[in-house]
C-alpha cells in the first residue's frame, strides 16, 4: 500500500505556508516479514525507498502533530521531519547518518608530535555511517561500499586513525556534541571532532586499509589515493563483521 503524503491540504485549512517537498511511506509485506520505506517524491516521480523503523515513522508522525498543534492559527512554517536524507535511524537513544560516497575531506596528520609538523592531505571518502549515542555522546563510526544502508548492510572498518575496528572514534582533546543538541549540531560537532583535529595515530587493531601495517602505510595509501582521486574500493576496506543490527543491540 502507498500512502503519498502532501502537506497543501492541511496547511491551506490552517492558513500557513506549505512545504514543496512530498514523499510517500511504502507499507510492504513479504510473507511474515513487513517493511515500512520512505521515498522522495520530486517533480511528481517517486524517488528510490530508504528503509525506516516503525519508532522513527511513530516519532516523525508526532513531531507532524506538533508541528500542526503548535502552527494552528500562528502563521507558522510547518517543518516536515523527512527533510534530512542521510539520516538512517533515530531515537531517543540513537542518531545513525551517512555521509555519501565521494564526499571530500581533509585529513589532517601530525607528525613529531607537534602542530608545526603538520600535513593534510584531501580525500574522497567511501560511504561513512556515524552512529552517535545519544545517553553518553559516544560515538561509532564504520565505513560503506554502498550509499544505501540498511539494518544488514554489512559494514567495514573507517579508515580513519583515532578509530578502532569495532567502530569506537577516541574524542582525544576534541568535545563531545551535547547530548541535548539538535541532529544539526550534534552532526556539526561530530564533523568537527573528527575532521578539524589532528590525526596521530592508528587505534588499536584497526590498521586503516587491507595490507597497512603501520600509520606511515596508512597515510601513504590516503595519499596514492588522494593524488588519483580515487574512493576506497571494497577490496582496500577491512570487513567489520557487523552490521547496524547488531551495533545498535549492544553486540559490540
Amino acid at each position: 500500500m502507498v500512502g503519498v503524503q502532501s502537506y497543501a491540504p492541511v496547511v491551506k485549512e490552517l492558513n500557513v505556508t506549505p512545504l514543496v517537498q512530498q514523499f510517500a511511506l511504502v507499507f510492504s509485506v513479504f510473507g511474515g516479514d513487513a517493511l515500512l520505506s520512505h521515498h522522495a517524491i520530486k517533480g511528481g516521480k517517486i524517488g528510490t525507498g530508504r528503509p525506516i523503523s516503525l519508532d522513527a515513522a511513530q516519532e516523525a508522525f508526532s513531531r507532524f502533530c506538533e508541528g500542526v498543534n503548535h502552527s494552528e492559527g500562528a502563521g507558522q512554517t510547518l517543518v516536515s521531519p523527512w527533510l534530512d536524507q542521510d539520516v538512517i535511524y533515530s531515537d531517543a537513544n540513537y542518531l545513525v547518518y551517512r555521509t555519501r560516497k565521494g564526499t571530500p575531506k581533509s585529513m589532517w596528520f601530525r607528525m613529531g608530535g607537534t602542530s608545526s609538523h603538520s600535513m593534510e592531505v584531501k580525500v574522497l571518502m567511501p560511504t561513512l555511517v556515524y552512529v552517535y549515542s545519544r545517553l553518553n555522546g559516544s560515538l561509532k563510526i564504520f565505513a560503506s561500499v554502498t550509499d544505501f544502508v540498511t539494518a544488514e548492510t554489512p559494514l567495514y572498518v573507517a579508515p580513519l586513525p583515532n578509530t578502532s575496528s569495532s567502530g569506537a572514534f577516541c574524542y582525544g582533546s576534541a568535545s563531545k556534541p551535547a547530548n541535548n543538541a539538535s541532529d544539526e549540531a550534534i552532526k556539526a560537532g561530530i564533523h568537527e571532532a573528527v575532521f578539524d583535529s589532528f590525526f596521530t595515530h592508528l587505534t588499536g587493531t584497526n590498521k586503516g586499509f587491507v595490507g597497512c601495517n603501520s600509520t606511515e602505510d596508512f597515510i601513504n595509501m590516503w595519499k596514492d589515493l588522494a593524488k588519483k582521486k580515487k574512493v576506497p574500493t571494497r577490496r582496500q576496506l577491512v570487513k567489520a563483521g557487523l552490521t547496524l543490527s547488531n551495533v545498535l543491540k549492544g553486540a559490540v
